[in-house]
């Protein structure tokens, strides 16, 4: 999915710097998770939206992918950004590069920014299969979320490069 990020060039790019904002934790509630979606914890539904997300990229599916982004979405790849309009649209033309994933969030964290907006980071893993090879694909991702209407949508992504933890690179630097 990283390489496919740059075939992303032929789409309107915007450039601007990005800053990072600290914020705590959300005090914990202490009540009992609950098995409704209404009823659903914040972190619990974003948890969830985020793992609906990387299965529209293994299951090609850009309708329910465009579904969760919201209006005037971004996506950051390197010193770059792309419209969410523009990347679904590239999908659809490019029929997703002619690659296909296997891919899982692991160790996803939520932190709230307020009661409306959050983030969630996490390690994307998987395998990535294209004119028959596969290869291993590990990326570090942040998406942000803004509730508007009682909708929780992604307005922004950002991805960067993550060594696999497995290869011989990664162990020689332990």
């Amino acid at each position: 999915m990283r390489a496919a990020m740059f075939a992303l060039a032929m789409a309107p790019i915007l450039h601007c710097p990005v800053s990072a904002a600290t914020v705590a934790e959300p005090a914990k509630t202490g009540h009992a998770p609950a098995t409704s979606v209404q009823s659903q914890s914040v972190s619990e539904r974003l948890l969830g939206l985020t793992n609906e997300w990387v299965q529209t990229w293994n299951g090609k599916n850009a309708d329910r992918m465009q579904q969760l982004y919201g209006p005037g979405m971004h996506y950051g790849f390197g010193q770059s950004f792309v419209t969410g309009e523009a990347l679904v649209d590239l999908i659809r033309r490019e029929n997703f590069w002619g690659l296909s994933w296997s891919l899982k969030a692991e160790n996803p964290q939520v932190r709230m920014l307020g009661p409306d907006a959050a983030l969630v980071w996490f390690r994307l893993a998987g395998e990535e299969t294209g004119n028959g090879r596969s290869r291993r694909y590990s990326a570090l991702f942040t998406l942000v979320f803004q509730q508007r209407d009682g909708q929780w949508r992604i307005i922004h992504i950002q991805d960067g490069d993550c060594p696999d933890s497995t290869s011989s690179e990664a162990n020689a630097n332990r």
